[in-house]
């Protein structure tokens, strides 16, 4: 996807999110995609501050692809693009554990649509809140408020795309996918990733925590369980041995062992069991 970007090419959305399926409307955008840099931004977008992790600071322009801040209810990925006309895709990963229907997608379509009135309200907050504070404090607010309604004002005139990305199968009529809306699916994931990358984006999507691979920072955020603290005693311990499975990472951490959520989510990839197996594909036409 990445090289895609980067040669500066004019392709229908169809063909850069190869095997991808939707509308022929949808699909059949033309698209302008320049030069990119990647940044992961340490906040949740929607927001003001747009500053990212390696001392970076991203812009809301065309060049810039943002990796959100964890949870963020927006999207996991986004990115904008100017011609031949604005719009701005939201890239949403879908874990395999979670289910995936026509409903959902109407839905996270819907609030990722809503994203300028959603910034309209906030600033509209913020000066009522001006109103019951000191000046200095009600000043500060409506500064505030003014910015997010540029923002709002900046993100209406982008058609919003929101593009599914799902470990699971799909079973209802591909055909009946919203407008601006598009999905990849177990079934197409060879297509769009190819075959040599396809089983380990199942692998990333499926499982995200690797204590053998994650950042401390990464699983600080992530877990509730694991403090900056924790999670730096987490990589100082594998750098001394390797976790190969969750029975051989809760003897180092015992005041983990109880924990439901990680016990659901730590995968100890290559060892056994690492992933369940997906079943041999079988291809949906729409």
């Amino acid at each position: 996807m990445i090289d895609v970007l980067k040669k500066e090419k004019l392709l229908k959305l169809g063909d850069f999110f190869r095997g991808a399926q939707g509308s022929d409307i949808t699909l059949g955008l033309l698209i302008n995609f320049e030069p990119v840099e990647i940044y992961e931004l340490k906040h949740q977008f929607p927001c003001l501050n747009l500053s990212a992790k390696a001392e970076k600071t991203a812009m809301l322009k065309p060049g810039y692809i943002m990796i959100n801040g964890y949870s963020a209810s927006f999207a996991d990925v986004f990115f904008l693009v100017d011609n031949p006309e604005p719009i701005l895709i939201a890239v949403q990963c879908r874990w395999r554990k979670v289910s995936l229907d026509l409903e959902t997608i109407k839905d996270e379509h819907k609030k990722n649509a809503g994203v300028s009135s959603k910034m309209k309200e906030k600033a509209r907050k913020l000066r009522n809140d001006a109103n019951t504070v000191s000046k200095k404090k009600g000043d500060e607010l409506r500064y505030e408020a003014e910015q997010y309604t540029q923002l709002a004002n900046l993100l209406s005139k982008y058609r919003i795309i929101t593009i599914f990305i799902t470990t699971q199968r799909f079973s209802e009529e591909l055909e009946c996918i919203p407008e601006d809306c598009i999905l990849i699916h177990q079934e197409n994931f060879d297509t769009f990733f190819g075959p040599v990358f396809s089983s380990r984006a199942k692998f990333v999507m499926t499982r995200d925590s690797n204590p053998n691979m994650s950042t401390a920072s990464q699983l600080a955020s992530r877990y509730k369980a694991i403090s900056e603290d924790m999670g730096e005693r987490i990589e100082k311990t594998r750098k001394r041995r390797t976790f190969m499975s969750h029975e051989d990472f809760c003897k180092e951490f015992p005041e983990l062992a109880s924990d439901d959520e990680i016990r659901s989510n730590f995968v100890y990839y290559p060892y056994h069991p690492h992933i369940e197996s997906f079943e041999p594909n079988k291809r949906t036409r729409v």
